[in-house]
């Protein structure tokens, strides 16, 4: 187990309310600029030692469909929760990690949910911006400043870390990109861990539970607290 077990079982009334507050203080390991509760601030660099590969701008173009379509060797591609971040080429939201594919232009690529221009970068390659009105904590999606080409998903290198292992909030796009599912969060005071998008119950490991985070995403997120990282 990687979570602490509890005492006594809890009601399913009682699970409900624990993993609303939870969401409450779940915190991205891209926190909007100058957060300090969430993490490091835009001025963070580095990929926490993951091997998510951060891609490279595109140019203006579609891209032939046998480089686009090309199957990924193991360990790269979506994998099996949908790892993709921004400006990686897709077919369905499902391969992206904000769930969110759309077509920019130059293919349908993936494009990260974000409060701040700090999530849309992977320095020094990829430098996009938040579409959220320039509105400090607002929603909003990273999109290209300019005509990008999507990269192909097959090159596009999974993390290896799982749900409940550690994590580093690096504050910018790289974060999440060292964990097998693309994401990393933390609640409350507990450590910064790996997790994974998920669609229903049965998508999340022992100890998690399959919590909406959005309109149109749910994510796996430690049952109880407070929890430790592997």
């Amino acid at each position: 187990m990687l979570l602490r077990p509890l005492r006594a079982p809890l009601t399913a009334t009682a699970l409900a309310l624990g993993v609303l507050a939870a969401c409450g203080e779940l915190k991205t390991a891209t926190p909007v600029d100058g957060d300090a509760d969430g993490g490091p601030s835009a001025s963070s660099s580095g990929d926490g030692g993951g091997n998510g590969s951060s891609g490279s701008s595109g140019t203006s173009g579609e891209l032939p469909d046998d480089q686009a379509k090309k199957d990924p060797a193991p360990g790269f591609g979506p994998g099996p929760y949908g790892a993709l971040p921004s400006g990686y080429c897709c077919d369905h939201d499902s391969e992206c990690r904000s769930r969110r594919c759309e077509d920019l232009g130059g293919g349908k690529m993936c494009r990260d949910s974000c409060r701040s221009n700090s999530t849309c970068q992977r320095p020094p390659e990829l430098v996009w911006t938040c579409d959220n009105g320039g509105t400090p904590g607002a929603d909003g999606f990273c999109k290209p400043d300019g005509a990008f080409t999507c990269i192909p998903a097959a090159e596009f290198e999974l993390g290896t870390r799982i749900a409940g292992e550690c994590c580093t909030a690096t504050g910018d796009g790289f974060a999440g990109l060292e964990c097998v599912g693309g994401s990393c969060v933390a609640i409350g005071d507990s450590p910064f861990i790996c997790n994974h998008r998920c669609e229903q119950p049965k998508d999340c490991p022992s100890g998690f539970v399959c919590q909406p985070i959005t309109n149109d995403r749910k994510e796996c997120i430690p049952a109880n607290r407070p929890y430790t990282c592997k």
